[in-house]
């Protein structure tokens, strides 16, 4: 589930129910076998349940995870509330030391650049973003998953209440060596400390000489949000134009020094999910495998969880295609700001508890990279009309593993969760088992030749 180029593709892919009485039911669906035994069925039995997802890799030294970066306290009438919590480590902008004498300091700015894809809901409502100093190192050689957070200290350097507005561009003034400069981008700009700021230009030479001594002065900034909210901002650390300015002069003529989140900072967000109360909450783990509806939520939500524990009837049969279908639930009346999920994977849960997503993903990324997620595997919201109703559907091609799962290799259960969940705050209903649009698995194949 990690982006980048094909090998990271790749990589991170790597990390990554509708009951009946009768195993299989081969009636008009199956069409009658001609010469060569051809054959089709639609009807096999499929469990779905909604599962707490666990931990996962938001951040690896050895590979870029996630791009986007997630800030919010979002409340979800149907899926509960969620924190998203960014921790980010900041390194020397540039090589050149900086020349502090006889100057004056003016102020010290953190800018985030928007990734206006990733903002999601409802967010345009007056928040609170906070900023605070990090007492606890980041260590870029180590791994972190998504609900590691590190000790910070309780007063704020920085805080802004806003009207989060992430598509409009601002417009600042900026001095690289004494040159002025307006910039015009899509950025959200918080004033620091001004007590931290003169702390850095009043530091020892030493700490300008090499990242690991100014890593030890200044540890780097969790941002989090005070205020409840209806939806949740992202913002793109990695941008060039994400940083925090120094500004300050000397006689009459200003100067700024940047501190960047580079390629080689440590980089995370933390996520706590509270469902207590919320309309998913009854779904989640339920016992019950005929329920109408199951959620997927991105972040470390929830996943889908598809049983099909009678697939191994067709143990005789070489599988020519196999896909997956599973139709959303939309509710009434809802804004189109909550948009369902864009792309979803399909997993499986190794015996180390790894969730490894299946072949049929990992040939589709290792053939076209993303483009080819889509042209090969599917998980791509669709949209067909059934008696001139028009409904979404994720299709999937699953052929490789359903063969698989024919053989007994593999485990009967798939997991549905989505794509690059690290950095998606989407979430979807779907039709589960007891409902009018239950998943379907749709199968063409041949007889085997004993």
């Amino acid at each position: 589930m990690k982006l980048g180029n094909l090998l990271t593709l790749v990589t991170i892919v790597s990390l990554l129910a509708v009951s009946c009485n009768d195993p299989l039911f081969l009636g008009s669906d199956l069409l009658k076998q001609d010469q060569v035994g051809l054959g089709y069925t639609d009807t096999i039995s499929m469990n779905t349940t909604t599962i707490r997802q666990d931990t996962f890799q938001v951040y690896n030294p050895s590979v870029k995870l996630i791009d986007a970066f997630l800030v919010g306290n979002y409340n979800d009438t149907h899926f509960g509330k969620t924190k998203a919590t960014t921790y980010l480590q900041y390194r020397l902008g540039t090589t050149q030391f900086p020349d502090f004498t006889n100057t004056k300091f003016d102020s010290l700015v953190l800018g985030m650049v928007y990734d206006t894809l990733k903002v999601y809901g409802d967010y345009a409502k007056e928040t609170t973003l906070n900023v605070f100093a990090l007492n606890e190192s980041m260590v870029s050689t180590s791994s972190y998953v998504s609900d590691k957070s590190f000790n910070a200290d309780p007063s704020p350097i920085g805080s802004l209440t806003f009207i989060p507005n992430p598509t409009q561009k601002i417009s600042f003034t900026e001095y690289h060596s004494g040159v002025k400069d307006t910039i015009n981008t899509n950025q959200m700009r918080i004033r620091l400390s001004d007590q931290l700021g003169m702390q850095l230009m009043s530091a020892p030479d030493s700490v300008y000489k090499t990242n690991d001594n100014f890593l030890k002065f200044f540890k780097g900034i969790k941002i989090s949000a005070q205020s409840e909210n209806n939806g949740m901002l992202s913002f793109l650390p990695l941008d060039l134009r994400s940083k925090i300015s120094l500004f300050y002069s000397r006689n009459d003529t200003s100067f700024q020094y940047d501190f960047i989140v580079s390629s080689l900072s440590a980089r995370t967000v933390a996520f706590e999910h509270d469902y207590a109360g919320a309309f998913v909450e009854k779904y989640i783990n339920s016992s019950n495998k005929s329920d109408s509806l199951a959620f997927l939520q991105g972040m470390q939500g929830t996943l889908v969880k598809v049983e099909m524990p009678y697939i191994t009837a067709l143990k005789d049969k070489i599988v020519n295609k196999a896909e997956l279908n599973i139709y959303v639930k939309e509710f009434a009346g809802e804004s189109p700001l909550f948009r369902s999920v864009a792309n979803v994977l399909l997993s499986e849960k190794k015996d180390s508890g790894k969730f490894v997503s299946i072949n049929d993903v990992l040939v589709a990324i290792s053939v076209g990279g993303e483009s080819g997620l889509s042209k090969f595997f599917g998980g791509t919201l669709v949209e067909e009309s059934v008696n001139g109703q028009k409904r979404l559907k994720y299709k999937m091609d699953i052929s490789s593993h359903i063969q698989k799962m024919i053989k007994g290799s593999v485990d009967q259960s798939l997991y549905l969760t989505v794509y690059r969940r690290g950095e998606s705050a989407n979430r979807v209903a779907l039709y589960g088992t007891g409902s009018v649009l239950p998943p379907q698995l749709k199968i063409t194949f041949t007889d085997s030749i004993q």
